[in-house]
């Protein structure tokens, strides 16, 4: 819609003028027109003027007159007119070179044409389109305020906005599809596909995406096979919280819809705003319910199970915990604030259509979910839990992530138990290294001693076989415990012992004497072994 200088020429007098020099600027934008009646005029100049003279004021200055032309192009100037006849004879043929020089358009006027004939064509266009530009953003505008006053959320704004474009519309936030809004006669599966596809690049945001101006349009082909799309950050408190994607699949959006769509962007910026205070007070409830349940503290079930369906979920049937815990480079690890919530989008995400819904909850640098169990969820939730942990490990490389789940149960009041036995696996999972998720199911022999972990005779036994050798590695930094875990583990054989330490067979002969001297027990007693090998079972399975 804007006017340029080349256009400018086919409209009334001006298809008179002749073009003398700069054709190079025939496609400079033309937001103004405006006459030059002193030498200083190119201090006023904002940029974008098709500036007239009659040459009054540089008629017998060739210094001047070339100081005149490289201002104007400083400025931004669209282009320059020139009327000879009272002044001037003709163009100036400095003028003419200087202008060539520096690609400013330099158009020789019909000497018989007053000034107005001129300016009001051309003045009757630009109030036309800002006209059509101030319309377009109203209507785009007012669309959305509507949309917020309705109370329609995300999904209102795309509908409404992909009926106004033609173009299929979504937003995305939080790793997933908030709305999609499709124009009328669209072929649904190509929309659909588009969808999956836009759904898979913003399931984890490129940081190309991420470093884009909020509420600032830019036009990006997101993937090859996806048409141009129209793509808009959307802040709330200076954090970027999603995007309002339009895909360019039925037409290309024009300057002025784009600079409306970001005008509009302020108002999906307040949408946001709400149904992110909403799920903040849904998370904050759900919080609240699983805290409850993982304490026991379950005084009534039936009001248990009716504050969840508030929630949209479904606590009756088996329920299995999950909890997820990392273990960062050092304790003051800049992760601690951000891995939480990290977890807990991936946990959301990859089971927001699992069927009666997820809690989640972050306790103690820890996420713990709970969970629905249906025989298709023993099949699916070790594939699931290991994407977590890839995407987790990917987002955070120097930390180390474990996955521990316990039972499913009947009942909520056995909630607290499958959450105890989903720690006990966390910990086997940090401890071993385990890449996948650990079942507590899958324990063998730890889940006998789970039961007997808390008794004083168990605390007693594991401080009589291994309480000096852990308080001689407290005291003297080293890690003899973890050799006589690891030699116990294969079988006693010395090679297989040094391999899986990274030593030298002799230093795990220096340590096994160590640790004899310091026990006072003889290694190659099957006993022995099998006592000192319980004892560290046992110390597994607490804190």
């Amino acid at each position: 819609m804007s006017l340029k200088v080349r256009q400018a020429l086919s409209i009334g007098p001006l298809r008179r003028a002749k073009l003398v020099a700069g054709r190079r600027g025939l496609d400079n934008e033309i937001t103004f027109v405006n006459i030059m009646e002193v030498p200083e005029v190119a201090r006023w100049m904002k940029g974008g003027e098709l500036l007239l003279t009659a040459g009054y004021a540089f008629k017998d200055n060739p210094e001047l007159r070339r100081r005149i032309i490289y201002d104007l192009a400083g400025k931004g100037v669209a282009a320059f007119g020139i009327k000879p006849g009272q002044y001037l004879f003709g163009i100036p043929e400095d003028m003419v070179e200087h202008a060539e020089r520096v690609g400013l358009p330099l158009l020789e006027l019909p000497p018989d044409v007053p000034y107005m004939e001129i300016m009001l064509p051309i003045f009757e266009l630009l109030i036309n389109e800002q006209l059509y530009r101030r319309r377009r953003t109203d209507e785009i505008h007012n669309l959305l305020l509507n949309v917020l006053l309705r109370g329609t959320g995300l999904q209102g704004v795309c509908s409404a906005l992909a009926q106004f474009t033609a173009n299929p519309v979504f937003i995305f936030g939080y790793g997933t599809c908030l709305g999609a809004g499709y124009p009328p006669l669209a072929g649904s599966e190509t929309l659909s596909w588009h969808q999956q596809a836009l759904q898979e690049i913003f399931r984890e945001v490129p940081p190309e995406l991420q470093e884009l101006v909020p509420h600032r349009a830019t036009i990006l082909r997101l993937s090859p096979e996806l048409p141009e799309s129209v793509v808009v950050p959307v802040a709330c408190r200076e954090k970027i919280e999603g995007y309002l994607v339009i895909l360019q699949s039925s037409r290309h959006l024009n300057d002025i819809e784009i600079r409306g769509i970001e005008t509009g962007a302020t108002i999906v910026a307040l949408e946001f705003a709400k149904e992110k205070a909403v799920a903040e007070t849904e998370i904050r409830l759900r919080g609240e319910l699983l805290d409850e349940l993982l304490k026991g503290e379950i005084e009534n079930a039936g009001t248990v199970l009716k504050r969840a369906a508030h929630l949209g979920i479904n606590l009756a049937g088996r329920l299995a915990v999950i909890v997820v815990g990392f273990q960062g480079p050092d304790k003051a690890s800049p992760y601690e604030v951000e891995i939480p919530s990290e977890v807990i989008h991936l946990l959301r995400s990859r089971f927001s259509r699992h069927p009666g819904g997820v809690l989640v909850v972050s306790r103690d640098s820890r996420v713990v979910g709970l969970l629905r169990f249906y025989s298709e969820t023993e099949k699916e939730l070790p594939e699931r839990l290991g994407e977590i942990l890839k995407a987790a490990k990917a987002r955070f490389s120097k930390v180390r992530f474990g996955v521990g789940v316990g039972r499913p149960y009947e009942g909520l009041e056995y909630v607290k138990t499958s959450y105890e036995e989903a720690q006990v696996a966390l910990k086997v999972a940090l401890d071993r290294r385990e890449e996948k998720p650990v079942f507590f199911s899958e324990l063998g022999p730890l889940r006998v001693l789970f039961y007997v972990k808390d008794a004083p005779a168990a605390y007693t036994f594991c401080q009589e076989y291994i309480g000096k050798l852990k308080a001689y590695d407290a005291q003297n930094k080293t890690d003899l415990t973890a050799t006589l875990a690891c030699y116990l583990k294969n079988d006693g054989n010395l090679r297989r012992t040094a391999q899986a330490l990274f030593v030298h067979k002799n230093s795990v002969i220096y340590r096994l004497k160590k640790i004899q001297e310091i026990t006072g027990l003889d290694l190659n007693d099957a006993e022995n072994r099998f006592a000192l090998m319980l004892a560290l079972k046992l110390t597994q399975l607490t804190p």
